[in-house]
């Protein structure tokens, strides 16, 4: 299982994210670069940093670190607040096996603050979530 199949497993999983983007078969979460959406509500996540944890004796060859940018979409602050709210608790507190995630396991923490973002030219806001992970596959 990938990094990114980890992230949205666990998102469509949890019934406060797919009460708000919708579920099977249209979900409205999306890697970075793959977004079909044109209407809100809707989820974007990324990858921004990848690195391995080492010990005195060398490289743990199944643990590394990443950032993980989660985007969150909607088409009033109100909503945008509830989504990002819904993402934060399908990811918060998330350690041990990940819920949708079979044998991939991590401890995910909310890095810094959060950002609002107003989308002036698509009308949108968004909320960007940065969090930290260790994890192991």
């Amino acid at each position: 299982m990938t990094f990114d199949q980890a992230i949205f497993g666990v998102l469509s999983t949890n019934a406060g994210v797919a009460a708000i983007v919708g579920g099977s078969p249209s979900w409205k979460i999306f890697p970075v670069g793959l977004q079909t959406a044109k209407l809100p509500p809707y989820i974007v996540f990324s990858r921004t940093k990848n690195q391995d944890y080492r010990t005195i004796d060398g490289a743990l060859p199944t643990i590394e670190g990443m950032t993980v940018e989660v985007i969150c979409y909607a088409s009033t602050p109100a909503a945008v607040d509830a989504l990002s709210d819904a993402v934060q608790n399908a990811l918060l507190p998330c350690k041990g096996e990940v819920a949708g995630a079979p044998g991939f396991y991590w401890c995910m923490v909310l890095h810094g603050s959060i950002s609002d973002i107003y989308e002036a030219e698509e009308m949108l806001y968004a909320v960007n979530l940065t969090f930290e992970t260790i994890y192991r596959t």
